[in-house]
């Protein structure tokens, strides 16, 4: 379930995802302190990289299926699309080279 940063407390395990900006994220974290109104600091689950989360660049859950089905259908979902747009790109431009003799 979607939870907003107020709802954390220090010590509690959940999910972060961030798909806007250069670098999208879908990372479990603890809580490492109380969280103010806007951001919470945190470290990773799995190796301890600690980092400050601010609540307008991350969509939290506290399960593990929401976050991934959250990620799946805003991020993933959306870069295969792109990619496919991209690839029939590609091979409109390979048959257009194929069918000349010479740049024009």
């Amino acid at each position: 379930m979607q939870i907003q940063i107020k709802d954390i407390k220090c010590g509690d395990v959940f999910y972060a995802v961030k798909i806007d900006g250069e670098f999208p994220l879908f990372n479990k974290f603890i809580a490492l302190s109380q969280p103010t109104e806007k951001q919470v600091k945190v470290k990773k689950y799995k190796n301890g990289y600690s980092t400050t989360l601010q609540s307008r660049w991350y969509i939290l859950f506290d399960d593990y299926l929401s976050a991934k089905n959250y990620w799946i259908k805003n991020y993933l979902n959306k870069q295969i699309t792109k990619t496919m747009e991209h690839v029939v790109y590609l091979q409109n431009q390979v048959k257009k080279l194929n069918n000349q003799d010479d740049l024009e």
